[in-house]
This record gives C-alpha cells, sequence and structure tokens, in this order.
C-alpha cells in the first residue's frame, strides 16, 4: 500500500506505560488509496534514550526505512507543540513542515481560560469535590443509583457521576453535563447525610448552576471540534479553519487578485484561472469526492491537493497507538520484551480489510 502511494503523512507522539516506566514512541501514516484517505500503524518504537529532537528524528527515519517509503513522499509531521517534537519535524522534513496538533491547541485554550476565570474555576472545584466525595464512597452512589429506579428508570440506563481526569479531553464538560443532570439527587442525599456526617463537600447554588449550564453551552462546540478533528478515515486539515463570512469575502478578494496576475497559457496558468473560475464547494462536503471529480481537467492543481490533504489536522492517530499500548501492556503482562509489543501493537491496529 505505502509502495503505491505518492505521497505520505506522519503522526507520532511519546507515551510511557505506567506498569513498567518504559516509553514509546508511537508512529502513524496517512496516504490516499483507492480515492480514500488511509490511515495505518507504522510503529511503535521503544525510546531508551533522552527523548531529544535528534533521538525522534532517527526513530522516525527508522520506521520509514523498514517500510521502504521513498522520502521524497514524505509531506508533513502532525504532533503536539512539545519544543523536541517540533525540532524533530524539522530534522526530519525541513521548514514549515510540522503541523502542530489543532485538538491540543483548542484543549490548552479551554484549560487556560477556565483556570484564568475565577467564577468559572471555583465551580469547576465544587464540582470536583462533590463528584470526588461521590466515587469514594459506595454507599452514597447506592444511593444515588436508589433514587433513580425509584422514578423508575431500568437499571441499564441508570446514569453516574464522571470524575474529571485533567489529562483527558473534554473531560471536564463530561463532569459537569453528568452533576447538571443529576444535581437535584445529589444535593437531596448531601442535605439527609449531612443531619448525620459534617465535613460533607458544599453543594452548588442557583446561580451557581446556571453559571454551570451556561459554562456547559460555552463548551459544547470545542468538545465537537476536538471530535471532529481527531478523525483517521477522513479529510481533517480542512476542518483547522472554518471561514466566516470575513474570511470568505478575504478569500475571494485574494482569488481575483491572483487570477488578475496570472500570464502566460501554460499548463498551470489554466488550471489556476479554471480553479478561480469555479464556485466554492460547501463546507460540508468531502475534499477528496470535490477534487476527484475535476481530476481530468486539473490534473497538476489534484495532485498537489492530495499531498495536502492527506495532513492530519491532529496527532491523535498516534495517540490512539498509546492507548493501545496500555491494552496490550496489561499488568499481567508487564514484562514482555519491547519486540512483542511493536509487533503485537502493529497486528492489533491492522484493518481487517487488510487481512484479506
Amino acid at each position: 500500500m505505502l509502495s503505491n502511494a505518492n505521497d505520505v503523512a506522519f503522526t507520532c507522539d511519546a507515551v510511557t506505560i505506567p506498569n513498567s516506566s518504559r516509553s514509546f514512541l508511537t508512529i502513524t501514516a496517512h496516504f490516499i488509496e483507492k480515492d480514500s484517505l488511509n490511515s495505518i500503524c507504522l510503529a511503535s518504537l521503544r525510546m531508551n534514550q533522552s527523548h531529544t529532537s535528534d533521538y525522534v528524528n532517527t526513530l522516525l527515519e527508522e520506521a520509514c526505512a523498514e517500510f521502504n517509503i521513498d522520502k521524497m513522499k514524505w509531506t508533513t509531521l502532525t504532533t503536539d507543540s512539545a519544543s523536541n517534537m517540533k525540532c524533530a519535524a524539522k530534522l526530519f522534513l525541513g521548514l514549515n513542515k510540522h503541523m502542530p496538533c489543532f485538538a491540543h491547541s483548542i484543549n490548552l485554550v479551554v484549560d487556560e481560560t477556565i483556570k484564568e476565570m475565577c467564577s468559572f474555576s471555583s465551580i469547576v472545584d465544587k464540582i470536583k469535590r462533590v463528584v470526588m466525595h461521590f466515587k469514594h464512597s459506595p454507599a452514597m452512589m447506592d444511593q444515588l443509583r436508589k433514587a433513580q429506579m425509584d422514578q423508575g428508570i431500568p437499571e441499564g440506563k441508570i446514569k453516574t457521576l464522571i470524575q474529571n481526569v485533567d489529562t483527558r479531553w473534554n473531560f471536564c464538560l463530561d463532569m459537569m453535563e453528568s452533576f447538571l443532570g443529576l444535581a437535584n439527587k445529589v444535593a437531596l442525599i448531601l442535605l439527609h447525610k449531612s443531619e448525620r456526617v459534617k465535613g460533607l463537600p458544599e453543594m452548588l447554588n442557583v446561580s451557581e448552576l446556571t453559571i454551570c449550564r451556561d459554562l456547559c453551552s460555552l463548551l459544547q462546540p470545542f468538545k465537537k471540534a476536538t471530535e471532529q478533528i481527531s478523525g483517521e478515515n477522513y479529510v481533517t486539515i480542512s476542518d483547522v479553519t472554518k471561514p466566516e463570512d470575513v474570511f470568505d469575502d478575504f478569500m475571494s478578494a485574494h482569488n481575483h487578485s491572483i487570477t488578475k496576475e496570472l500570464s502566460g497559457v501554460s499548463e498551470q496558468n489554466k488550471e489556476l484561472k479554471l480553479y478561480f473560475s469555479l464556485p466554492q464547494a460547501a463546507w460540508e462536503c468531502n475534499p477528496l469526492e470535490v477534487w476527484k471529480s475535476h481530476r481530468a481537467t486539473m490534473p497538476g492543481l489534484y495532485k498537489m491537493a492530495m499531498r495536502h490533504l492527506i495532513t492530519p489536522g491532529s496527532s491523535v492517530p498516534s495517540e490512539r497507538l498509546a492507548s493501545a499500548i496500555k491494552c496490550v501492556v496489561c499488568d499481567a503482562r508487564s514484562r514482555m520484551t519491547d519486540i512483542h509489543i511493536k509487533q503485537r501493537v502493529f497486528l492489533k491496529s491492522i484493518n481487517s480489510a487488510n487481512w484479506d
């Protein structure tokens, strides 16, 4: 598959296995095959040295060499914004080939904003204390389940409180939404128990619950954007920027200025003029399908578009491999060798269609 691909983009991420304190570099490759976007695991390579940019670059080149990926096919590398990863991308591909993970950027903005706004952060902290208290008390969780069953909710549909995990994206929103859905029952349980027990966490008042609902509404678009940008089997780089009316006007003026500057009758100029004369496709369209329809009339631009559209907008594909490593190397298999981990994660990641 890789030998037939014209261009290949990459993602990578460093992960540490807690039960054996070993680090791995997970690498994925993304390319076009049969007019569709493909994502595959290249390698999960043991990192037994300091995680410098030179070392990361060496591992990336080793993975490409193992699969005989021609260097002329390498396009971009998507990672988080850690300095060693950005420098590794520069060593691996050259200047302006690094794509910062947009999902990371979104969640960093959300986290820092919540921390800086005292009114929000204090409410989030109060919810954390309530949820943590319930999670550490089986008796109170049983009361919460019983309160729902008393309302006729079947056991399989009983809701629970979700505890925030700082390293997981959108978990703060999930925690608040789960809390709001059970706020009335939580308040009653805390009220009844406060008659016998002291030191219980403080329940949110009405105004704080209102602010919490507003905050959930505010964070929902960020969660949706994170989920959208985290896909592997469809184009995500075009989702990094969604134009507003002002941006549309800017692009129209930009395209018009380029069209005026085009001179001569070269094949490239002909394709550009034709491209700028076409109406803009709807943003909901699949870019691959749009360019497939223009392949015959604009072969040069089609090839260029395919080279850019394979770039993932986030490093989530390689982070999914990190989850696969933690699944493969469970506590009962914490002494599994590095080569076996690499092999098992590779086999686990292969699409069922590729086994035929």
